[in-house]
């Protein structure tokens, strides 16, 4: 962007991220004050301020470049994380300077945001070092003003040796502010960067003045004096070792691990750091003696309904029953359960636990008691409902009564068999069901054709028996007018032809209402009005009698053998009708209802008493309750002499067919 360049650091911290982004041109001279790793970064500081510049590539920095050198750069702006930086283009060494010396380090101003890029000094005692194998970089935590610094430097062998010597002694650390934000460029964290280990020294104190640890524990945490005490090891866990005095156990913190016996007294020096409920020590040194002592756990004071901080890393015993085990390679955590008190377990690294540990089973246990806490401010926490204990290896544990055989894991599994038999009954019986269901099926289906057959059988029957005695009757009748055509007069010859032409009627008419009573046994796709209309039209029109068919509310299809007892049982009372009611007219009716089809046939004609009829037998009355019998249903007959006639079927809707095919 054209105008002239940016000569000032502070000029640069006062752009806005959008300015920054518009690669505004900076030329202007700074003293180095770091070079980063692989040289493709570092912080230059003009005496008034200090600002980030990327390199675009190592060769771009002359070789004689570092700490102290005076450099023109010349570049560009960029918007950066927290504040803005330069992208240089170009730099030229001027001449070589002592470093820039670094001002005192404020707690006051420690997450100002002019505070970045600064070079500044403190000095904390060096608490420990972590060391990400997939990042170039160590990182140091420094104790300064009850809190925690963290300080980045790039690794190399020569500074993890240097570091080693220093842990846990009190420092001195030149180092710049730097700082992480996220996306809206607010700050999250504040740490530092060593530009090498020439900047970090060690801080000579005084031998420290042995004390009981009682005191240690009463003593200011934030002392910078060192203390040194003397201890029974109650545990020893490689960097960590628990010690036993006259009036309470401290937790030491070692820079190396030491392997050491219980029972055996040493004298560790260092400094006391603030813990939930009591300091630990970081000691920078530890001397055996030659004393030893018996070291016998303390009963745990379960009855007590809160614990206070005079159990913390001592050694107890307590006895308490396994609620679940959780293993891996490298610690085993155990739930258990004492006098109603939950608790959790440890055992460090893998561990055989055998079979006879496990949930359920009743243990004696001894190991280190830590207190827990949920107050937010550990300073405070006095006292506690909540403890773990740290078991020191293996032998801690003694089993005092095996867990029973039916284990929750044990129930689990038997809880999924009785469930998988019970879907195997279940799936059986829908199998057996179906297949049930299919036989009776077949069953029906036979019977219903086995009941259809013997009805064919019955309708050839009568059909034999009724054209096998009218054909015999016209026979003779032939006969008869043959021999009166020769002896009698005219008259009486066309009186037998008449009575011939009218059983020939007869007959014709009983065989078609029988073929079509056949046919409707074959099917029940139609509808019942059609198949009685067919068969009783003709006959109405030769007897002269006025014939009507009425259909009430949707057709439902009925099963085969239903359908063919309602028109034996229609065709019965249709007959009687048309041979001796003298009816001038007939009228059907079907009437379909959702419980049941009502079917209804009346005549006009003379009527006649129906307890007279079922005591004489004539029109076949007791035949068609017979059939409605079959089929369940109900027939009523309504009749007095000089009104009529009116005969009544009523067939529940049971009978349908399931299914129309």
């Amino acid at each position: 962007m054209a105008g002239e360049p940016l000569r000032s650091i502070a000029e640069i911290r006062e752009l806005s991220a959008e300015d920054a982004g518009q690669k505004l041109a900076v030329e202007l001279e700074a003293k180095i004050t770091l070079i980063g790793y692989l040289r493709s970064g570092g912080f230059i500081h003009d005496g008034e301020n200090g600002i980030y510049i990327h390199f675009n590539n190592k060769d771009q920095v002359p070789a004689e470049v570092r700490p102290g050198s005076v450099v023109r750069i010349q570049g560009a702006t960029v918007p950066g994380g927290f504040t803005p930086h330069i992208i240089a283009k170009k730099v030229q060494l001027l001449k070589q300077e002592a470093p820039l010396v670094p001002d005192e380090l404020d707690r006051t101003r420690l997450f100002q945001s002019d505070q970045d890029c600064e070079w500044v000094w403190f000095s904390g005692t060096l608490m420990e070092v972590s060391d990400f194998s997939e990042r170039p970089y160590l990182f140091i935590k420094v104790w300064w003003h009850s809190r925690a610094l963290i300080i980045r430097v790039i690794k190399s062998p020569e500074t993890q040796e240097i570091l080693e010597g220093l842990m846990h002694h009190r420092v001195k650390v030149s180092a710049i502010v730097a700082t992480r934000s996220n996306q809206e460029r607010q700050m999250t964290m504040r740490y530092f960067q060593l530009p090498s280990m020439r900047d970090i020294e060690l801080i000579e104190s005084p031998p420290g003045e042995v004390i009981p640890i009682g005191q240690i524990l009463q003593k200011d945490a934030f002392d910078e004096e060192p203390v040194a005490a003397e201890g029974i090891v109650t545990h020893s866990d490689g960097k960590t070792v628990y010690l036993r005095g006259d009036e309470g156990c401290l937790r030491v913190r070692l820079p190396k691990s030491r392997s050491l016996e219980l029972g055996a007294e040493v004298r560790v020096e260092g400094y006391s750091l603030p813990g939930a409920f009591g300091p630990d020590l970081l000691a920078y040194s530890l001397t055996p003696t030659d004393r030893r002592a018996e070291v016998l756990p303390r009963p745990f004071p379960l009855e007590n309904d809160v614990y206070t901080a005079g159990l913390q890393n001592d050694l107890v015993r307590l006895s308490a029953k396994v609620l679940s085990v959780a293993a891996s390679d490298k610690l085993t955590i155990i739930h258990c359960l004492a006098d109603g008190e939950p608790f959790e377990l440890y055992l460090s690294g893998p561990a055989n636990l055998g079979r006879e540990i496990a949930a359920g089973c009743e243990l004696e246990i001894t190991g280190i008691c830590e207190l827990k806490s949920d107050e937010p401010n550990p300073t405070v926490a006095s006292v506690t409902d909540r403890f773990q204990i740290k078991a020191r290896n293996i032998d801690d544990l003694i089993v005092l009564q095996a867990a029973p055989w039916w284990s929750a894991g044990r129930l689990l599994v038997a809880s999924g068999l009785f469930s998988a038999a019970c879907l195997l009954a279940v799936a059986w019986g829908l199998s057996l069901r179906r297949r049930v269901a299919s036989q009776t099926a077949i069953i029906s289906e036979q019977i219903e054709k086995e009941a259809a057959h013997k009805e064919r059988q019955h309708f050839a029957r009568e059909l034999h028996d009724t054209l096998q005695q009218n054909l015999t009757g016209i026979s003779m009748q032939v006969e008869n007018a043959q021999l009166q055509f020769e002896t009698q007069s005219r008259e009486k010859s066309e009186e037998n032809l008449e009575r011939i032409h009218q059983l020939i009627v007869e007959c014709q008419q009983e065989t078609r209402e029988a073929i079509s009573q056949l046919r409707g046994a074959a099917t029940t796709r139609g509808s019942l009005a059609i198949f009685v209309e067919d068969s009783m039209r003709e006959r109405a029109r030769v007897a002269e009698v006025k014939f009507e068919v009425e259909t009430i509310g949707q057709p439902k299809p009925y099963d085969s053998f239903t359908v063919r007892h309602i028109l034996r049982i229609l065709h019965e009372a249709f007959v009687n009708a048309i041979n001796h009611s003298q009816a001038n007219s007939i009228k059907l009716i079907f009437d379909y209802q959702d419980e049941q089809l009502v079917t209804t046939l009346s005549d006009d004609g003379r009527g006649f008493d129906p307890r007279a009829v079922d005591t004489e037998g004539h029109f076949g009355l007791i035949g068609m309750r017979e059939r409605a019998e079959l089929i369940g249903a109900e027939l009523q007959l309504d009749s007095s002499k000089n009104k009529g006639t009116r005969i009544s079927l009523k067939v529940s809707a049971s009978n349908q067919q399931l299914e129309t095919v």
